[in-house]
């Protein structure tokens, strides 16, 4: 690989993002979609566990939901939309059992197999739920890890480039 070297008075660093990939057992045995994915679905699920109840987990559902697919999400915080306003959420949810939406809150997946051409789900709180698909909307993490920042005194963690007020990195 050459080394490119670039001068400019302000530089903007953009690397994205992509999505966060939960430890589960037996998450690596299924052909799962990401949000990435499941925007390129060609076809339309009868059924789906979206695992995740952030805003891209509740958009997901909302929208497959609304195309005929019957949604399930897991969340393993307590409630949708964790940390916003809990009223909100609470709409949220109503709004979503009136639309036939399953919720499972404050649980994890211990255990995920296909049994009987559907992927059959365990949760920590020993109820099972099954789909055809699943949907990992778990959330997001920065594409910082190839950017070689400490070369750049720039400071990084694991919610991304840290800056200023100004939106300036450490190093100015």
């Amino acid at each position: 690989v050459g080394t490119e070297i670039l001068t400019a008075k302000k530089i903007v660093i953009a690397a994205g993002a992509r999505p966060t990939i939960p430890s589960i057992p037996g998450l690596e045995q299924v052909p799962y979609m990401t949000s990435t994915e499941a925007l390129r679905n060609t076809k339309l699920p009868k059924s789906m566990i979206i695992i995740g109840g952030g805003a891209v987990g509740c958009e997901f559902a909302c929208l497959f939901n609304e195309l005929g697919t019957k949604v399930t999400i897991v969340e393993k915080m307590s409630g949708l939309l964790p940390g916003e306003d809990e009223q909100v959420v609470n709409v949220l949810r109503k709004s979503f059992e009136k639309r036939g939406i399953r919720i499972f809150d404050s649980v994890t997946v211990s255990d995920l197999k296909m049994k009987g051409g559907l992927w059959e789900m365990t949760l920590s709180n020993q109820n099972r739920i099954s789909a055809e698909k699943i949907a990992v909307c778990a959330g997001r993490k920065p594409n910082c890890d190839s950017l070689n920042l400490e070369k750049a005194n720039i400071k990084s963690s694991a919610k991304g480039i840290e800056i200023d007020s100004e939106l300036r990195t450490t190093n100015p």
